[in-house]
């Protein structure tokens, strides 16, 4: 998702750090997994000292099951919080200080796959905008949606916040297309119709 909605220099900057963390997760994982538990216990001991509540969102251009590692498990008094592509049956077991949100994409499957998270209780993401690359439209494509709901389901403006274990359970979380994703053509963005995003 960042990928179509983030300026080409910023990701051209970060891609050489994500590569290199990608790299050290593959090749030095048990280094890397306890050096990534320090950075959080460090992270929580900071929010409890301010009176905040320490969250972390592992995955921002990943989709890693971060509960098959035991991270979320090893920290209980931190909330977690990710989007992610894999369908709900693979992410069954999520400890309860983690909280996932399916992202639609243009995959095949995936809507059916968002589906199954909504009727799960869990929440399901939408990245919205009409026929035009206009923002103005494509905020008000999301705020029509937020409004009136889309398929039966309510709609969160997920423009608002990105706190998203803040959201109401079973609803699509909404997304208005910025940057490069107003020209998207892959099926990412979700194109508005005479009935709302087809």
């Amino acid at each position: 998702c960042l990928g179509h909605t983030t300026g080409h220099l910023q990701v051209a900057r970060n891609q050489r750090v994500q590569l290199a963390k990608t790299a050290a997760f593959h090749v030095h994982r048990e280094r890397w997994l306890a050096q990534l538990d320090d950075e959080i216990a460090a992270h929580e001991a900071r929010c409890i000292r301010l009176g905040r509540v320490p969250a972390v969102r592992l995955n921002g251009s990943t989709d890693i099951v971060w509960e098959q590692f035991g991270v979320p498990q090893r920290h209980p008094g931190t909330r977690f919080y990710d989007y992610t592509k894999w369908g709900l049956q693979y992410r069954r077991d999520i400890p309860d200080n983690y909280h996932l949100t399916y992202s639609l994409s243009e995959a095949p499957g995936s809507m059916g796959r968002a589906l199954d998270w909504l009727r799960a209780g869990r929440n399901a993401a939408v990245v919205v905008a009409d026929h035009t690359t206009s923002r103005a439209h494509a905020r008000r494509v999301a705020a029509r949606l937020v409004r009136d709901g889309w398929g039966g389901w309510p709609c969160i403006d997920g423009d608002a916040h990105d706190i998203r274990f803040y959201d109401e359970p079973g609803s699509w979380v909404v997304l208005y297309a910025k940057g490069a994703a107003l020209k998207d053509t892959s099926g990412f963005v979700w194109r508005a119709s005479a009935g709302g995003a087809r």
